[in-house]
């Protein structure tokens, strides 16, 4: 065998050995997540918008839902809650006070904030 075919098998061998390690990675080390969001629900002036963000996990202890609020057109956006696990019965309201969120007891939730310049978010556990 030439040393022209060694080296066009010895690279082959790698390119196959380099292909199985990242498909084992891929597989085992990659979370295996699907990311769904909810329609948007705008405040009453305009202002400002939320809605629920989910990430469905096939191992749930990585599943999480976030309340995700934003201001007017721009891209800046913040979690104002995050919880687990990921619930279809979180609903999003505004009023007058802010946003309500509403959320199922049995919910393990974090809030964050209050943030400046932001509306106040009050959670409201059915």
């Amino acid at each position: 065998m030439s040393s022209k075919s060694k080296n066009v098998m010895l690279a082959l061998a790698t390119v196959v050995v380099l292909g199985i390690g990242f498909t084992i990675y891929l597989e085992f080390f990659l979370p295996h997540c699907a990311l769904s969001t909810s329609a948007v629900v705008r405040s009453s002036d305009g202002k400002h918008f939320a809605y629920l963000e989910w990430r469905q996990c096939k191992n749930p202890s990585q599943s999480l839902g976030q309340v995700m609020m934003g201001a007017g057109t721009t891209s800046e956006k913040i979690v104002a809650i995050e919880f687990r696990p990921p619930e279809d019965e979180v609903k999003l309201d505004w009023n007058a006070d802010g946003l309500a969120v509403t959320l199922p007891s049995t919910t393990t939730v974090k809030q964050y904030g209050p943030y400046a310049e932001w509306p106040a978010v009050r959670m409201v556990r059915k």
